[in-house]
């Protein structure tokens, strides 16, 4: 039983491909054929779709930075050329922009000044300041710029006990930084430090990407991540086919078939009664290109696999003839007794 499949089997092979060779040989398929090319495009965001344009991911180009903010870091890396970086946020003390200094009540000071020399420093550079205040026992001075409290030093000579104050508004002169000093037994060189904030000290906030080391004037310091982006724009363009001519070919060489526009001739000698319907999608095409030449025709029309000239093979859909019907038929029905026997041998 099994050598009469086998040989049904090769009788409906053969059939098939003696059908198949003998429509191939008898019928050609004519198209108009085209180049491509490229026309000008222009550059855009590659997030962004662009219907009826192509998209060259590998040519592309970078737009401007944008501010530096936490919400660009969880942008698409697919979209975005993403740069991060840690900053530091933390309060810090306000910075001085006027300085009191005055004699501690019941102190008399010899001719009417108490204090003989005064000068401020920011790091090593003296800061100019004018005295808005100027009484044998008190002086205001008004810095030229604000200035941050932990860069201030002040040399003052006196042989008096005072106070020194320093503050960013005047109308709230004594709310920041305040210190008694012994004039007699201190040291004319006066630094700020911890013992000088008052109660109501007031700070505000800044953020940096240096790094910040707590102290005394500078408190809550946390650290971030913080990004800025470049938006990524990828060249796009259009393709424009050009015609070989306005007829009709089997075959130019280094152009491509528009499979939409073609038609369909038979031998002479092809005597069939019922020829074969033939359609472009059923002529299966393989092509080959000059190296960077553009192609975007769709996947059913062809594929680009070496370089040279184009070679193709024709199959076809047609009217199967009714004989093989009947061998297929015939063939089912030999497998249905032949299951039916093992069947019945088995319940024996």
């Amino acid at each position: 039983m099994k050598k009469i499949i086998i040989f049904f089997l090769g009788v409906l092979s053969i059939s098939s491909n003696v059908l198949a060779s003998d429509i191939t040989n008898q019928v050609d398929i004519k198209y108009k054929w085209y180049k491509q090319t490229k026309e000008t495009g222009f550059y855009y965001p590659k997030k962004d779709k662009l219907p009826d344009y192509l998209e060259d991911e590998l040519d592309f180009k970078y737009g401007e930075y944008s501010d530096w903010n936490i919400l660009y870091c969880s942008y698409s890396k697919e979209n975005y050329l993403i740069e991060e970086k840690e900053i530091t946020t933390y309060d810090k003390l306000v910075k001085t922009k006027y300085v009191k200094l005055s004699i501690n009540y019941g102190y008399n000071c010899p001719e009417m000044t108490c204090f003989n020399d005064i000068r401020v420093f920011s790091g090593k550079k003296s800061v100019n300041f004018n005295i808005i205040k100027k009484d044998p026992d008190l002086k205001i001075l008004e810095l030229y710029e604000p200035i941050d409290i932990t860069d201030l030093w002040f040399y003052i000579s006196t042989d008096v006990n005072y106070f020194i104050y320093a503050t960013d508004d005047i109308r709230n002169i004594h709310n920041n930084l305040g210190y008694g000093v012994n004039g007699k037994a201190s040291d004319k060189i006066i630094i700020p430090y911890k013992n000088w904030l008052l109660t109501n000290a007031r700070y505000y906030s800044e953020q940096t990407d240096e790094i910040v080391n707590e102290s005394p004037f500078i408190k809550n310091i946390v650290k971030t991540k913080t990004c800025r982006v470049r938006e990524i724009n990828t060249y796009r363009y259009k393709i424009r086919k050009e015609y070989y001519d306005n007829l009709y070919h089997s075959y130019i060489e280094n152009y491509f078939p528009d499979i939409n526009d073609h038609y369909v001739t038979y031998n002479d000698n092809y005597h069939q009664d019922d020829p074969p319907q033939i359609t472009a999608s059923e002529k299966e095409y393989v092509y080959v290109s000059a190296k960077n030449e553009e192609q975007n025709l769709s996947d059913n029309e062809y594929q680009c696999i070496n370089q040279g000239k184009i070679i193709y093979k024709q199959k076809f859909l047609n009217k199967i003839p009714r004989y093989i019907y009947s061998i297929i038929i015939l063939l089912i029905i030999i497998t249905i007794i032949e299951l039916i026997i093992i069947i019945k041998k088995k319940v024996d």
